[in-house]
Order: structure tokens, then C-alpha cells, then sequence
């Protein structure tokens, strides 16, 4: 794929990185040959390899060498287990994993929160949030983060609400990474009022912060209050990202700023980000606006 897109340099990351995968697994198969027996370190390294190659009977294979020699009971052997099922979208053998651990320590929580929210199954997420509260595991950040994607991803703004309360009264609210989260569950939840809120009280913002609020203003159809906002971060020399220039684009389509939209364009041809897909096809869609516009005005030319 990235060799098609022409990021040469990408394509040879991800050589590169196999090559180590697979050197493992063959560590791994040697030490079997050789009868040395493996321990917690060793499955969740090879696991690791498995999860990277999509290799998954091998994966499966191992798990039921885990449970053989004992291993289904150890936390940090679990979640390699349950990561490797994440990475290859086994989500409910992931969840099976889980179920059947009888102590579950906060890391693992969370794990379940997040695969469940990254695979587009956010109420899931709720729901394992609720349970968690059941056995008295105390949340920290990371619970707070996942739950506030999760809440963001259905739309759940009471809920939202009630963790972001917990998050202050707790002393987590002095982390950029939690405001930016409170930031996008207000905006993708449709209460931009209270994200523009939290996004000027701020005190430090990263490039997530103004991504999440120029695409809060575009969701709700505020193309011009977007672009004002690109401006100021602009003016903050804040560096854009992909997703800050994907969002951008979007809102010159929708005002017809075809001006600002030849800005961004020469901007992502100096800073190689036309190999996105996603900015690509913004570009092709501001083109396509930008012509029928030229075609509204020819008959008034005269």
C-alpha cells in the first residue's frame, strides 16, 4: 500500500520492522527445538510478533500453550493475549480471555475499554466501564480517557459529563491529553458550546486541541468560524497535522474559500503530506468546487 502511495520511506519501515517480527519467531521456534522452556517475558514477546505479522492460528497456537503450562492466570501474559486478539480484530476471543481471568488489575480494564472503542463498539465499552465499578477497581487516567472516546464515539454526553465531574474531583484535569478528550466528547456529542468553553480555558494546547475544536466548528457547519480558528493557530505557530488539514479542507469546500483552500494545498505539497489518502480526496473535492464556482461565474463575466 505505501509503496502504491509512493511513501518509499514509510513501505521500508514496515520492512524493516517484519524482518524483526519474524527473527522472533524464529528465536522462538529454536528455543522450542532446544527444549528450553519459555516464562511470562518470552509468550508475551512472541505474541507480540504474532499480533505484528497477523499470523493468527500461530497466535492461537501459543494460547493454548499458555493455558498448558499454566500462564492463563498471569496479568502481563493476558494482555499480550488479549492485545495480540485486539490487533487481529478478534475482539470477543479478546473479551473471552478477559472473562475468564479471575483477578483483573486496572491495566487489563482498560485494555478491554479501548479495543472495544477503536473497533467502533463504544457502548461496549460503556458497559465494561459499568462492570468495572463492581469489583472496587480504582480507575486512573487512562479508564478516564478510553470511557471519554467511548462516550464520544455514541454519543453518550450525560455519561460524559458525569466522568469528566469524577476526572476534576479526582485532580486529573490538569492533563492536556484528559482536556482534549473533554474537548472532543463535548464537540462530537453536539455541545459545542461547552467544548469551545473548556478549549479557552486551556492553558497549554497541543495540535489535538485545535484539531478537535476546528473540526467541532465544521461538524456543526461553521466553515468560516474554522478557518478564523486555523488562522489563530496559525498565528500561535502551532504545526498542523494530517487530521488538522483534512479537517481544514473540509471547511474551504464547504464556504467556497477557494483561497485559503490554495494555501493549505501549497502548504501540504511543501511538507510531503500528499500521499494521504484523506487529503487527497478533499483536494480532489475542493477542485471539483472550485470549477463549478468558476462555471457560476462566467455568465456574469460580460
Amino acid at each position: 500500500m505505501y509503496v502504491h502511495c509512493g511513501d518509499l520511506r514509510e513501505a521500508r519501515r514496515v520492512f524493516d520492522e517484519d524482518s524483526y517480527f519474524r527473527e522472533g519467531v524464529y528465536l522462538f521456534g529454536k528455543m522450542q527445538e532446544l527444549g528450553i522452556l519459555s516464562n511470562s517475558y518470552t509468550f508475551s514477546c512472541i505474541l507480540k510478533c504474532f499480533a505484528a505479522l497477523g499470523c493468527v492460528k500461530e497466535g492461537e497456537c501459543v494460547h493454548g500453550y499458555v493455558c498448558k503450562l499454566g500462564f492463563s492466570y498471569d496479568n502481563t501474559v493476558v494482555n499480550s493475549l488479549m492485545a495480540f486478539y485486539f490487533k487481529n480484530r478478534r475482539i470477543e476471543s479478546a473479551r473471552k480471555v478477559f472473562d475468564e481471568l479471575r483477578d483483573r488489575d486496572v491495566i487489563l480494564w482498560n485494555s478491554m475499554i479501548s479495543a472495544y472503542v477503536s473497533n467502533g463498539a463504544a457502548e461496549k465499552g460503556v458497559e465494561v466501564f459499568r462492570q468495572m465499578f463492581c469489583p472496587g477497581i480504582d480507575v486512573d487516567l487512562a479508564t478516564i480517557i478510553n470511557v471519554l472516546m467511548a462516550c464520544s464515539g455514541c454519543g453518550n454526553l450525560a455519561l460524559g459529563r458525569v466522568v469528566r465531574a469524577y476526572a476534576i474531583k479526582s485532580g486529573f484535569n490538569i492533563d492536556v491529553m484528559f482536556c482534549n478528550n473533554v474537548l472532543d466528547m463535548y464537540s462530537k456529542c453536539g455541545d459545542l458550546s461547552d467544548a469551545i468553553r473548556v478549549f479557552e480555558k486551556m492553558g497549554q494546547r497541543s495540535v489535538v486541541s485545535w484539531t478537535s475544536m476546528i473540526a467541532g466548528y465544521v461538524r456543526e457547519g461553521l466553515s468560516d468560524k474554522a478557518i478564523e480558528l486555523f488562522c489563530e493557530m496559525e498565528e500561535n505557530y502551532v504545526s498542523p497535522d494530517v487530521y488538522t488539514i483534512t479537517s481544514i479542507l473540509h471547511a474551504c469546500a464547504c464556504s467556497g474559500s477557494m483561497e485559503k483552500g490554495k494555501d493549505i494545498h501549497k502548504y501540504i505539497r511543501e511538507h510531503g503530506m500528499d500521499s494521504s489518502l484523506f487529503v487527497c480526496n478533499l483536494l480532489i473535492v475542493c477542485s471539483i468546487l472550485e470549477v463549478k464556482v468558476i462555471q457560476l461565474c462566467v455568465p456574469f463575466s460580460c
